[in-house]
C-alpha cells in the first residue's frame, strides 16, 4: 500500500512539471499497475485471503484480549480501495 501512494505522489509531481520529466509518468504508472495488481491478489476471495484472515483472527493483542486484525491490521480490500481512492484524487 504504502509503495503505491509513492508512485502516486510521483505520478502527480510528474503531471505537474511534465517539460521536466518527459516519458517519466509510463514507468511511474506501470510501476503503480503492478503494485495494484499484487494488492488485488490479496484482496482476491480466494486460498490466500481465507489464511490471511485465519492468521488475522488467530494473533490476539495481548495486552487487551483482542484479536489484532481489528486494532491494527486492515484488510487488504480497504487498502486497495484506498489507494484507489488517492489515485482518483490527481
Amino acid at each position: 500500500m504504502t509503495a503505491c501512494h509513492v508512485f502516486i505522489d510521483e505520478i502527480s509531481r510528474v503531471r505537474h512539471n511534465k517539460e521536466h520529466y518527459p516519458g517519466v509518468e509510463d514507468e511511474l504508472m506501470d510501476s503503480y499497475r503492478n503494485g495494484l495488481n499484487v494488492m488485488s491478489l490479496f484482496a482476491q476471495e480466494g486460498k490466500l485471503m481465507r489464511e490471511l484472515t485465519a492468521l488475522h483472527h488467530s494473533v490476539i493483542d495481548e495486552f487487551n484480549d483482542v484479536p489484532l486484525s481489528y486494532t491494527c491490521l486492515p484488510y487488504p480490500e480497504y487498502q486497495l480501495s484506498k489507494v484507489h481512492d488517492s489515485f482518483a484524487a490527481i
